[in-house]
This record gives structure tokens, C-alpha cells and sequence, in this order.
């Protein structure tokens, strides 16, 4: 059995990878199940970390892909 990751893991994982940046925003954190192959015949999902967030200065909102069952997270930006 795999533990989940606390969001603020996830959101650490953001930090150290270097999405987030000093006064960007983040606005939600939510857990579940997203596809993680691009593949039109395939549907691979897995648990991860959904994380919106606002940069510093622009006005989009960016949504970042963070697994939530590996101590050792990647990121997933699309």
C-alpha cells in the first residue's frame, strides 16, 4: 500500500523543481485521479496532486501535475 503525499509535499516538490517563484500564488491543491499519457488510444491514470497556480505578474492561471503516491514527486506541467 502506497501513502499519498500531504499537498504541502506536493507544493514543496513545485519549489525545488522550480515552477514556483517568490510571491506566486497558489490557489488550489486537489487530489484525484488524472491521465498521464497523452496517447489517444491509451487512458493511464494515476493519483496525483492538482495544483493552480497564479505567477507573479501574468493574469493565466497555470495547473501543475504533481504525483501524490512517490516521496520522490515529478512534476507534470502541460
Amino acid at each position: 500500500k502506497k501513502q499519498v503525499i500531504t499537498p504541502r509535499k506536493a507544493i514543496e516538490a513545485l519549489y525545488y523543481n522550480r515552477y514556483l517563484k517568490q510571491n506566486d500564488q497558489v490557489l488550489d491543491a486537489r487530489l484525484g485521479y488524472y491521465s498521464v499519457v497523452k496517447e489517444t488510444n491509451v487512458q493511464l491514470l494515476q493519483p496525483n496532486w492538482e495544483i493552480k497556480v497564479k505567477h507573479k505578474g501574468k493574469d493565466e492561471v497555470q495547473t501543475y501535475y504533481v504525483e501524490a503516491t512517490n516521496h520522490n514527486p515529478k512534476v507534470i506541467d502541460y
